[in-house]
């Protein structure tokens, strides 16, 4: 599972190849760092070897934490909001593997600069084939299929 925000031009980047981003925490329960980059690893690996026009790079840090607790007392939110419309919708794997100028295309026209494009990753086989106790199901089918859960913040 993660949390990432996309922000297209961040002036603050020296480099103007890296100037747009993505920053993210992907959160692994129950993994040491160790194993957790073994997990992400094929994913970056698959990124970085994309056949995207601009050239990708990849970076990350590992913290380990005893619990959720711990870990969300060290980084505490930023804030608690802000008041606006926050328009989502879920991709998965047929938008995102499918034409990536067209998705380019969509993504710019939704999410005009400086606004960064929000979202979580809620792949994997527990979502797809979870077992609900009691035989209950209160989740929207699409995210059964969905990898991605994308926002657009409020302009």
């Amino acid at each position: 599972m993660g949390y990432y925000y996309a922000v297209p031009n961040v002036t603050t980047e020296p480099d103007p190849a890296q100037r747009g981003k993505v920053y993210g925490i992907w959160v692994i329960p129950e993994k040491t760092v160790a194993q957790a980059n073994a997990i992400l690893k094929p994913i970056e690996a698959a990124i970085s070897l994309s056949n995207w026009p601009d050239k990708v790079f990849v970076a990350g840090v590992g913290t380990e934490n005893p619990d959720f607790t711990s870990a969300w007392l060290a980084n505490p939110p930023e804030s608690v909001g802000i008041d606006g419309r926050l328009g989502s919708r879920l991709l998965g794997r047929r938008a995102l593997t499918g034409n990536s100028t067209t998705l380019k295309a969509l993504l710019k026209q939704t999410t005009p600069v400086p606004w960064a494009i929000l979202g979580n990753l809620v792949a994997g086989p527990g979502v797809r084939e979870v077992v609900i106790a009691g035989g209950g199901n209160a989740v929207n089918p699409a995210w059964r299929t969905a990898y991605v859960h994308f926002s657009k913040s409020p302009a």
